[in-house]
């Protein structure tokens, strides 16, 4: 089922201006990845009718943190299904701002953002997402920085 919420879509496009300026010399399909989320226990409907979508209030920290944490493969995002009353499962398809992922940073379930580009030097300057060591998982820290377009439900 395609999903429209106006609220978190121009929050999202707001964010994607904000990395087009900040990567100028960057493609579009550099920045935005189509990704899978399962939000478990969290019904899909409170989630994308909410002014906030995906929200990182309600985030369990994991491997890279408190984050939104978004996968490649919907096999593996199956494991974080949504399990509706009719025993079908349902996840979200999104849009994500990966922008310039950090890749498997070692302060892990630390993590509440992205870590810094240069920890010894510039105290400001922040990766945009982080992702695993495969590339596979990607990781975001702002409800902002992904739109949930696509609610997919199905039988295992």
């Amino acid at each position: 089922m395609k999903l429209e919420n106006k609220t978190v879509q121009m929050n999202f496009s707001n964010e994607l201006a904000k990395q087009f300026n900040k990567y100028k010399d960057k493609k579009p399909s550099q920045l935005i990845k189509l990704l899978f989320h399962g939000s478990g226990a969290g019904n899909p409907k409170s989630i994308y009718e909410s002014e906030d979508g995906l929200d990182i209030r309600f985030a369990r920290a994991s491997r890279y943190g408190t984050g939104i944490y978004f996968a490649d493969n919907s096999t593996y995002s199956h494991t974080f299904a949504y399990r509706n009353s009719d025993s079908t499962y349902s996840m979200f398809l999104c849009y994500a701002l990966a922008g310039n992922s950090a890749h498997d940073p070692p302060q892990g379930k630390s993590l509440r953002l992205p870590p810094l580009i240069y920890p010894c030097f510039a105290k400001v300057d922040r990766y945009d997402s982080v992702m695993n060591s495969d590339r596979s998982h990607t990781v975001t820290y702002s409800n902002s920085k992904s739109y949930p377009a696509y609610l997919i439900t199905y039988l295992p």
